[in-house]
């Protein structure tokens, strides 16, 4: 079930980090795709779909243009964007 249809998250750092939801921290290890990087918006933030996933473990799906992401509960805190 969605969590939500088109919430933004940033784009202009990659997508490493998705930011808070739900108070938890999560994040993914894979890097921003060519078909997401197609889709910042001039504010740097893009608009994606989102599954939350309970079970067997807590997960999120982000998709945009027919490419999912998986991102993981994370311990560690956001870091400071690295690029302009």
């Amino acid at each position: 079930m969605p969590l939500n249809d088109g919430p933004l998250v940033g784009g202009r750092c990659g997508i490493r980090w998705l930011g808070e939801m739900n108070d938890n921290t999560w994040r993914t290890d894979k890097p921003m795709q060519k078909e997401w990087e197609e889709s910042v918006e001039a504010h740097g933030l893009v608009e994606v779909t989102m599954v939350l996933r309970v079970d067997p473990e807590p997960l999120i799906e982000v998709e945009l243009n027919g490419k999912t992401v998986v991102c993981h509960l994370a311990d560690a805190e956001i870091p400071e964007c690295e690029q302009p």
